[in-house]
């Protein structure tokens, strides 16, 4: 799938910044965090996950351990991102299966 396809989706913007930041080398955003928690399954679905991201070691503490320096309430947040995400998932497995049955 290529950028624009992305747009649009839930959680879209999450997908194409992870990628941009994990491209640039940047780890330590939560985009790029999400992107590596889920590196396998978004592989699974088409996506071009860069290397980086398989090599980010506790990447759910890594995010939450950002979140409270950045949020009054981290645990919220940390939430509100995994469903945005969750969302994201859920959209790109129904375009692959969509795709698949064609």
């Amino acid at each position: 799938m290529s950028a624009h396809e992305y747009e649009g989706l839930p959680g879209g913007e999450l997908l194409l910044k992870g990628l941009d930041d994990l491209r640039a080398g940047l780890v330590d955003t939560c985009e790029a965090l999400l992107i590596a928690t889920a590196a396998g399954k978004l592989e699974g679905l088409g996506v071009d996950v860069p290397p980086l991201a398989w090599q980010i070691t506790e990447p759910e503490l890594t995010m939450y351990a950002l979140l409270k320096t950045t949020h009054p309430d981290p645990y919220a947040e940390y939430n509100a991102l995994r469903r945005r995400f969750a969302k994201l998932e859920h959209a790109l497995e129904l375009r692959w299966s969509a795709a698949k049955r064609r």
